[in-house]
C-alpha cells in the first residue's frame, strides 16, 4: 500500500473515530437506567440488529450478481428505499402496540392483538425456529471465513462453532447493558474496515467503472419502463435478488420490550436504515464494478475487492470483520429470541421460565436457546 492510501486510511480512522464518538455523546444512547430498570436508547437497539444485518453486504453483493448481474446497481438501492418503508411501518406497528398496551413480543405480539391466539402461535414458532437457524448458521459462517487463513481441522471448527454459541449466550446472561456496549465497541470495528474499504474503492476507481455504473443504471431503467409487463417482472425478480443484503430488519421491533418507548424503536429504524442504505449499495457497486469477473469470484467477491484495492493485510481485515459480524448475528438472534420467549411465558403465567437474574436477563431462556 503507497503513502497516499495510507494517508487516506488515517483520515478515514480519525472520521469514523468522530462519527463513533458523537453517537456515543450521549449516554441515554445506549442504554440507561430509570426506576431501577436498564432500557436501551436507539443505539443499543440499532447496533445489536446492526451486527445481524451487516452480515449480508459480505455475500449478498455477488448473490445478486448471480441472478440479476450488473441490473443490481440499481436496485440494491432502490430494495434499500422498500426496506426503509417497511421499517417505518414496523414503527407504526409498535406505536399501535404501545398504545394497546402490548410491549414486548414483536410480531408475536401484534399477531396476538390482530388475529387471535391460534395464529400468533404460528407466527412464534416459525420466527423462532428462524432465530435459531440464524444462530447455527451465523456461528458456522463466521469460523468458514476464518477457515481460508487458518486451515483449521473439522473437530477444531466445530468447538469454535459451540463456544461462539456459549460465548454470546454468556454475554446475554451478564445483561442487556454489558451486552449492547461490547456490541457497539464491535460494530465501531467493523465500521472502520467498512469505512477504509469504501473510501479506498473510489480512491481506486477508474473511468472504466464509472462507465459501467452509467451504463448498468440507464440500461436497466430503459427495461424497467419499457412496459407495464416488463415493469412489474424487473421490478420483482431485481427486488427478490437483492432483497437479501436487508434481511433481519424485524429484529429492531422485536426488541421493543427493551426500551422505555416506540420513540426509540423509531430512533434505531432511522440508524439502521441509514447505515445499511449507505453501507451495502455502495460497497455492492464497488465490489461488482472493480472485480473483472464477479461470478467467478462469488463465493468471496468483498475479499477480492478489499485484495484489490488495499491488499491482502486489507482482506484478511474484511474476514475478521466478517467474523465479528456474523459472531454478533448470533447475539441479534439470541436477544431477540429471548424477547420473545419471555413475553410468550408471561402471557400464559408460566414465570419460572421467565426468571430472571441479578443483571436482569432471563437466564434459563437463554440457555434453552443456546442448547
Amino acid at each position: 500500500m503507497d503513502l497516499i492510501k495510507i494517508l487516506i486510511c488515517f483520515g478515514c480512522i480519525v472520521a469514523i473515530t468522530y462519527f463513533l464518538r458523537l453517537l456515543k455523546s450521549k449516554r441515554d444512547n445506549i442504554s440507561y437506567t430509570k426506576n431501577g430498570i436498564v432500557y436501551l436508547g436507539f443505539l443499543g437497539v440499532g447496533v445489536i440488529t446492526v451486527m445481524d444485518v451487516i452480515t449480508s453486504v459480505f455475500y449478498a453483493p455477488a448473490e445478486s450478481f448471480r441472478f440479476v448481474g450488473y441490473d443490481s446497481i440499481l436496485f440494491m438501492p432502490l430494495t434499500a428505499l422498500i426496506v426503509a418503508a417497511f421499517a417505518f411501518s414496523m414503527t407504526e406497528i409498535a406505536r399501535i402496540m404501545e398504545k394497546f398496551g402490548y410491549k414486548g413480543g414483536g410480531v408475536y405480539s401484534f399477531s396476538y392483538m390482530v388475529f387471535g391466539r391460534n395464529v400468533s402461535l404460528v407466527a412464534a414458532a416459525s420466527i423462532l425456529v428462524d432465530y435459531v437457524n440464524t444462530a447455527a448458521i451465523s456461528a458456522i459462517s463466521a469460523i468458514e471465513n476464518l477457515d481460508g487463513f487458518s486451515g483449521l481441522s473439522d473437530t477444531a471448527k466445530l468447538l469454535l462453532e459451540l463456544g461462539i454459541v456459549w460465548g454470546i449466550a454468556l454475554l446475554n446472561i451478564l445483561g442487556i447493558r454489558e451486552n449492547s456496549k461490547v456490541t457497539f465497541y464491535l460494530f465501531g470495528f467493523v465500521c472502520y474496515i467498512l469505512g477504509i474499504t469504501i473510501v479506498l474503492g473510489f480512491y481506486d476507481m477508474d473511468s472504466m467503472q464509472a462507465r459501467v455504473v452509467v451504463s448498468s443504471i440507464t440500461i436497466t431503467s430503459g427495461k424497467l419502463f419499457s412496459g407495464v409487463d416488463s415493469f412489474v417482472t424487473m421490478l420483482v425478480v431485481g427486488i427478490a435478488s437483492t432483497i437479501l443484503a436487508y434481511s433481519g430488519i424485524e429484529s429492531v421491533l422485536q426488541t421493543r420490550k427493551l426500551t422505555e418507548s416506540w420513540r426509540v424503536i423509531k430512533g434505531a429504524y432511522i440508524f439502521l436504515i441509514v447505515f445499511i442504505g449507505v453501507v451495502t449499495p455502495t460497497l455492492s457497486l464497488l465490489a461488482i464494478t472493480a472485480v473483472p469477473d464477479p461470478k467467478i469470484s462469488d463465493t468471496n467477491l468483498i475479499p477480492t475487492f478489499a485484495a484489490a484495492v488495499g491488499g491482502e493485510y486489507l482482506s484478511f481485515l474484511i474476514a475478521a470483520a466478517a467474523f465479528v459480524a456474523l459472531t454478533f448475528a448470533v447475539n441479534t438472534a439470541m436477544v431477540a429470541g429471548t424477547e420473545l420467549v419471555s413475553t410468550m411465558a408471561e402471557r400464559f403465567g408460566i414465570k419460572k421460565i421467565a426468571t430472571k437474574n441479578r443483571h436482569g436477563n432471563e437466564y434459563r431462556i437463554v440457555i434453552f436457546l443456546a442448547l
